[in-house]
């Protein structure tokens, strides 16, 4: 089964490639072989002591290499250039090149994001599940109501906790779309830029 390899500044980590596995050397301590077929993903936090190598070894064999930095805001990922097109991928692409694929595939995110975003919160106020099940929730109630929920909880640290959060989504849905063979910068909802169908997702 494929985990996900975090590697953290915090443990002096020294990476580099061993034939078909990592080498991974933590100050103070014996090293440790990681095969890369039991790699899904890999998510390096802070300044942490690469080879080269090993990066594109990681890309080509398919693994998202996510590179986050201490506050969790700054995410950039390695991929190889070329990805297999699965008979998935290319379905995929045909149903957005079609008349009707890009407005379906809004009215469906749309549709997901107002139940999670009504699951949210009657789940954190409860006493709203009336009000939300006779009137519906609306993008911008939903918002005043999330500010409501994050008052004074600023000076507490949250702002790192949501960048840290939002970088693991990323690398989180990241891999479910690789995993299926799926085109990460294809998007329906983002249609230019890198990671276009990732922020879709999102």
């Amino acid at each position: 089964m494929e985990r996900t390899l975090y590697l953290n500044d915090k443990d002096h980590l020294m990476v580099k490639k061993d034939g078909p596995s990592l080498w991974i050397v933590e100050k103070g301590k014996a090293g440790r072989r990681v095969l890369v077929r039991l790699i899904g993903q890999v998510v390096v936090t802070g300044n942490v002591r690469l080879e080269a190598g090993m990066i594109t070894m990681l890309a080509e064999s398919g693994v998202p290499v996510t590179f986050v930095n201490r506050g969790g805001t700054g995410v950039t990922t390695a991929l190889a250039m070329e990805m297999h097109i699965t008979s998935l991928r290319a379905r995929v692409e045909r149903f957005r090149q079609s008349r009707k694929g890009r407005s379906r595939m809004i009215e469906l995110l749309t549709s997901w994001r107002r139940t999670l975003m009504a699951r949210l919160m009657v789940e954190f106020l409860p006493r709203i599940r009336e009000v939300i099940g006779s009137k519906g929730l609306r993008e911008r109630e939903y918002m005043e109501y999330l500010n409501h929920l994050l008052l004074g909880t600023e000076d507490k640290g949250i702002g790192a906790v949501r960048g840290i959060l939002d970088g693991l989504f990323h690398e989180l849905t990241l891999k479910k779309v690789m995993d299926l063979g799926l085109d990460p910068h294809a998007g329906f909802v983002n249609l230019h830029g890198n990671f276009a169908f990732v922020k879709d997702m999102r």
